[in-house]
């Protein structure tokens, strides 16, 4: 009779734990979930701040892809919230974006505020990259491509700002500064030199220079001939 008191007490203390276990279990699962979906309305929001110009179609569609399997993950765990139900949107976003009739907005950065917004959403994408590299989401492969992507466009988009500023110089007679800024923005496109995009913008900026190099010869002759 003992005995068996004894075996019902240490039965009945298992179930216990183990309902205790599966809660804390279930409240963990939900607290990941949760993270997920954050971290997804967060990253769409990154998209909303940047042009293609720094935010490369193949990365986008990448991410699209990831954020497409993210929603998948909460529906099929019950768990619908805003970030779920944008799913039609990245449906309907990944189709137009993979068209070839798809025009991408290009523009530039022209002010140091755009710069600063641009920089902020590039580097949480970077964030949530090595996040997926760290997770092995994919080919690790893959993903350091893409983060050499997102790193090459965030000097870009320096460069963006840089030549801006020197065209600002040009315009009130400041030409040794504006030489000054496109090499800047020469030397950052030069780090990125495997990246075709990157090496047709320092030819660009190398052209740039030897136009405003040429005007400042142009003026100094004239200057020493009066």
């Amino acid at each position: 009779m003992i005995l068996t008191l004894i075996l019902s007490m240490i039965a009945l203390c298992s179930v216990v734990l183990f309902v205790q276990w599966k809660h804390k279990q279930n409240e963990l699962k939900r607290r990941i979930l949760e993270r997920l979906s954050n971290r997804g309305e967060k990253l769409l929001h990154a998209f909303s701040m940047l042009t293609e110009r720094y935010f490369l179609r193949e990365t986008k569609l990448f991410l699209i892809e990831y954020l497409l399997s993210v929603i998948q993950r909460l529906k099929q765990a019950g768990m619908h919230t805003e970030f779920t139900y944008q799913q039609y949107n990245l449906t309907r976003l990944y189709a137009e974006i993979s068209s070839s009739k798809y025009v991408a907005e290009k523009r530039r950065v022209s002010s140091q505020v755009e710069f600063d917004q641009t920089q902020g959403a590039l580097q949480y994408i970077l964030k949530e990259l090595r996040n997926l590299l760290e997770l092995n989401y994919t080919s690790r492969v893959m993903i350091r491509h893409h983060i050499g992507l997102m790193r090459f466009t965030h000097s870009l988009a320096y460069r963006d700002l840089l030549v801006f500023q020197a065209k600002q110089d040009l315009e009130h007679e400041r030409r040794s500064r504006a030489i000054e800024k496109y090499r800047l923005a020469l030397a950052v496109m030069d780090k990125h030199s495997t990246i075709d995009l990157a090496r047709k913008e320092s030819s660009r900026l190398q052209n740039m220079i030897l136009d405003v190099e040429e005007e400042l010869l142009v003026k100094t002759k004239s200057e020493n001939s009066d």
